[in-house]
């Protein structure tokens, strides 16, 4: 990070705690197509309620339009980014308007060819949920936990920052997790556990008894997934990186979060360009606007932001891509997220 890129995002949180909402991070699905069928993921089942996705030159002019709205950080997803042709040019755009541009994959078609073009990207995080068989077995994929490890070497080599992220659910003991700790250290990257999420993010029509059904066979209770998170921190503190903030929020789970801040520091964009409020996981009111910076400062948006915490779904969210902005709009939060951030970016 350049101190050029610290100031500009330093001005824009300051915006934020004036009371000037800034979507300083966001959460761009660029596709939810997928070359593997994870069995916690429901992305696929709903690609079609987002088509057709934006064209490269069209994803780069919303981009524009974050950057100067005061986007300053941006996570890649899907889907699998990787099927999209043009999303290192994408996120190269990103990075040469000053972005922070990080993303997530199953690293299925990361070649060497791929991992020298991946530079565009300031962190890499390849998707492994356990030892050989049941990470295959999870991914529902014969040979994907080989080609994650293949994808992990080659980004190294090519000198992309690369982590492990790893979803947690019932299907985990705590020794596959120790596993997936272990591997990260033989590989001299580190890793992040995730618990799994009561959300579709990809779903625009969304009910209580619908989340329920749809992740009840495969979602650990939060508290659970917090325990064994923090003995996984305690046995492999320098390869573990989740950090107090993620594992409290799981530890409360089941108390009233209260107001959620997230609409004053984050914007959701989705793959046929609509943005997505409350939040990302739950696009339960999707827009399209041409002017981004006037979209999240209208009266509609405004309204909605008012209502956060009081949506049937906020009483259990334990989202990273909740969680974080929310701290950003805190100023102790700030500081956690400073020292959780410089352990995976300058260890």
């Amino acid at each position: 990070m350049s101190p050029l890129f610290i100031l500009s995002l330093a001005w824009q949180l300051l915006k934020t705690h004036l009371g000037r909402p800034v979507p300083i991070f966001c959460e761009y699905e660029i596709t939810y197509r997928c070359n593997l069928n994870c069995s916690f993921c429901s992305q696929q089942r709903f690609a079609h309620e987002w088509e057709p996705e934006l064209s490269c030159e069209q994803a780069k002019a919303i981009i524009s339009q974050l950057y100067s709205a005061g986007t300053r950080l941006m996570n890649m997803s899907g889907g699998e980014p990787s099927l999209r042709p043009d999303f290192i040019e994408i996120a190269q755009h990103a990075r040469n308007l000053g972005i922070f541009i990080s993303l997530n994959t199953n690293g299925y078609l990361i070649d060497e060819a791929m991992a020298q073009k991946m530079t565009a990207f300031h962190m890499v995080r390849v998707s492994i949920d356990g030892n050989g068989q049941l990470h295959d077995r999870l991914r529902r994929h014969p040979g994907s936990f080989a080609r994650a490890v293949s994808a992990i070497k080659l980004l190294k080599k090519n000198g992309v920052r690369v982590m492990i992220n790893s979803v947690i659910t019932n299907s985990h003991s705590h020794q596959d997790l120790r596993e997936i700790a272990e591997l990260a250290r033989s590989l001299d990257v580190q890793v992040s556990f995730s618990a799994a999420e009561a959300s579709a993010s990809a779903a625009r029509t969304q009910t209580r008894d619908f989340i329920d059904g749809l992740l009840a066979d495969g979602r650990m209770h939060p508290a659970t997934a917090a325990l064994l998170i923090r003995s996984l921190h305690s046995e492999f503190s320098e390869s573990v990186v989740n950090d107090s903030i993620y594992i409290e929020t799981l530890e409360k789970s089941d108390a009233n979060p209260g107001r959620c801040r997230v609409l004053d520091t984050s914007i959701a964009l989705k793959p046929d360009g609509s943005f997505a409020f409350p939040c990302n996981d739950f696009p339960i009111f999707p827009m399209r606007s041409s002017d981004c910076e006037a979209l999240f400062n209208s009266v509609e948006v405004k309204r909605i932001r008012a209502d956060l915490g009081t949506y049937w779904f906020c009483e259990r969210c334990t989202s990273r891509c909740s969680v974080y902005p929310n701290k950003l709009a805190q100023p102790f939060g700030i500081i956690s997220l400073a020292r959780s951030w410089a352990k995976v970016l300058f260890s």
